[in-house]
């Protein structure tokens, strides 16, 4: 493939799917910023008054999911805490793997006012990072959707830690969560609010999540990346985690590549071909890379480790 910097906007030369499980390795707690209540669950001052629960995000079947933009957020932020120590500058280029520039000062100098001027920095002296996850000058390269719950309720059972009578675990089979609580932070002090608790709800470990993520234009550099970033959810030492409390070992998953799917210049014609005899265009009719991923996806991140061999030795 050509290691020419395409952008998103750019000539079409490809198009990918990358789809993927993550499955809970410990509990959960995304919020969606709403509350809810569980039938029992009331305050001990007025026990006819629900007590509100801090409720995970949901989607338009009440099930657990994974937010796009956190999923995004997070994997970018990962990647820009492993990169940024690598050293700045390629031999012969400019190009870095996760340099950030100062954009908000960038979009007051005059020449970067100009769009072309904004295209020619995108392609020649922004960061990899920077082209892929996107800036104030430029869209991201890749789209993250929001992922949904393909566990059913019948497939977990309440958490045994959960289970005595003393601590009800409130569980919802429709929802995957059981409710739990923690002391309130005074946000004057920052200290632990005098006998105040907090009830949010909880996904328990087994739960899997299907993810999504589409890509234009990406180099294997890029896609090398991504997969790295991808990866690093089952990192022993470093992992990337997702939600509240991952101090206290909340939001580890495990990852489980499914499948890449490719569209480029060389199957254009079967695509086309199929996509008007099918009925069905866009990412849903992309073909799988099948019988030759393993070594696509060992090219892509022999491209990616390569890139850093060279920054340490540059």
């Amino acid at each position: 493939m050509s290691t020419v910097n395409y952008l998103k906007g750019s000539n079409f030369i490809n198009r990918y799917k990358i789809v993927g499980h993550l499955i809970t390795e410990t509990p959960l707690h995304i919020g969606s910023g709403g509350v809810t209540n569980r039938p029992g669950l009331t305050k001990k001052e007025n026990e006819k008054e629900p007590v509100d629960i801090s409720e995970v995000a949901l989607d338009l079947q009440e099930k657990p999911c994974l937010p796009g933009s956190t999923l995004r957020g997070n994997i970018r932020s990962w990647l820009l805490q492993i990169l940024r120590c690598v050293p700045k500058s390629w031999p012969e280029s400019n190009e870095t793997l996760a340099w950030e520039h100062d954009f908000e000062n960038l979009v007051h100098y005059e020449r970067y006012q100009q769009q072309g001027e904004q295209i020619n920095f995108m392609k020649n002296s922004a960061s990899v990072l920077e082209r892929l996850f996107g800036t104030a000058f430029s869209a991201s390269k890749i789209d993250v959707w929001d992922a949904p719950c393909i566990t059913s309720g019948n497939q977990l059972t309440v958490p045994p830690e959960l289970s005595h009578a003393n601590q009800p675990p409130y569980w919802s089979s429709q929802r995957l969560t059981y409710v739990t609580q923690s002391v309130a932070i005074d946000p004057n002090t920052g200290a632990a609010a005098d006998q105040k608790l907090y009830h949010f709800e909880v996904i328990p470990k087994g739960v899997m999540f299907k993810v999504t993520l589409v890509g234009q234009n990406l180099t294997d550099l890029e896609l090398g990346m991504l997969l790295f970033g991808l990866e690093a959810f089952d990192s022993q030492i470093f992992p990337v985690t997702l939600g509240a409390m991952s101090n206290r070992g909340f939001g580890h998953f495990k990852w489980n590549l499914q499948e890449i799917y490719r569209l480029d210049l060389s199957n254009m014609r079967d695509w086309l071909k199929e996509a008007i005899s099918a009925n069905s265009a866009g990412y849903a009719s992309l073909k799988p890379l099948g019988a030759s991923k393993e070594a696509l996806i060992n090219n892509f991140k022999e491209t990616f480790k390569n890139a850093l061999e060279v920054q340490y030795e540059g």
